[in-house]
């Protein structure tokens, strides 16, 4: 009796719902003959569409890059990456869960689940480290490597002025720091060469001009254009042909950005940018200078405007 009675609960609270879900199709079903929520679910719809659009076919997209649609960001390889395995990412999390909680018993049920904290958009900047405490770590490892060198060289009575001569690090201090070359502050040659020219105040009459695009692009800033569309034609071209009208000739040159050389590992020293693809709807970033310490940035940015100046 108890058995058919549990048998016949079961059944309502089934039926129950299933009622309860039919009423909520209806409800969602009925709030869309509402017109407000076509509106609004209408809007949506061409923003999404429009978007895509704008960007092209996400689906045709033949490069390995994670783009966002809404502001052109690319993600960096390793949160591309954890993108492409979540699936496999949750599924091992999911049957060692089960193996360790379940099968096992190794692990109570309610053991504390940690944060994967995967690298998504927000977090593709890497932080770098308190430049302090690489010092302090240096200087440990120094001592510890001076002291075992001292101890020797008394043991085996030797020069201890020899001793000193020979440098102990794969980096000398005098030249490096943390392993990069110390770099200088340019603006310190300008007391030096200041007597040696001569100061115009007019820029001479000229045919050709050679500008520095690079350059160019750091002075000017985007201010009222929104899409890098608006920034060629009202800011970039514009500055250009103010060139031209004194000139027959320009001459635009921009720079290129090879991976081992010296200027890299000044432009490593300074802080990290956001990748953005640049297209003509992509919305230009609110930071200026951060934009262009990314290289491929400049890169793209580079053969952008020089299409966008030869039509």
């Amino acid at each position: 009796m108890s058995k058919w009675g549990s048998d016949r609960l079961e059944r309502k609270s089934q039926r129950a719902i299933r009622v309860e879900a039919l009423d909520t199709v209806e409800g969602r079903s009925g709030s869309m003959a509402i017109p407000s929520v076509q509106t609004s679910s209408n809007k949506d719809v061409h923003s999404l569409v429009s978007v895509i659009e704008e960007l092209g076919n996400p689906f045709g997209e033949e490069s390995l890059d994670l783009v966002a649609l809404h502001t052109k960001e690319i993600a960096s390889p390793s949160a591309a990456e954890t993108v492409r395995n979540t699936k496999s990412i949750g599924q091992d999390q999911f049957q060692t869960f089960t193996r360790e909680r379940l099968m096992e018993g190794t692990k109570p049920v309610d053991a504390v689940l940690h944060r994967n904290k995967l690298k998504v958009f927000s977090a593709s900047i890497s932080s770098k480290g308190s430049k302090r405490k690489e010092q302090l770590a240096s200087l440990k490892h120094d001592v510890s490597l001076f002291s075992q060198l001292y101890i020797g060289c008394q043991t085996r009575d030797g020069n201890l002025e020899e001793f000193f001569r020979h440098e102990n690090q794969a980096c000398p201090p005098a030249l490096s720091d943390g392993g990069s070359f110390c770099l200088c502050t340019k603006s310190d040659l300008l007391a030096c060469l200041g007597d040696l020219s001569v100061a115009q105040t007019e820029a001479p009459p000229a045919t050709s001009v050679v500008l520095d695009g690079a350059a160019v692009l750091q002075m000017l800033k985007p201010e009222a254009a929104k899409k890098f569309e608006e920034y060629a034609q009202e800011v970039f071209i514009s500055y250009m042909s103010t060139k031209l009208q004194t000139a027959s000739r320009l001459d635009l040159v921009f720079d290129r950005y090879v991976a081992d050389s010296l200027k890299c590992t000044a432009r490593a020293k300074r802080e990290e940018g956001v990748r953005r693809r640049v297209v003509d709807s992509a919305t230009i970033a609110g930071n200026w200078q951060n934009f262009l310490r990314v290289d491929s940035n400049k890169t793209e940015l580079f053969k952008f405007l020089s299409d966008a100046l030869l039509t």
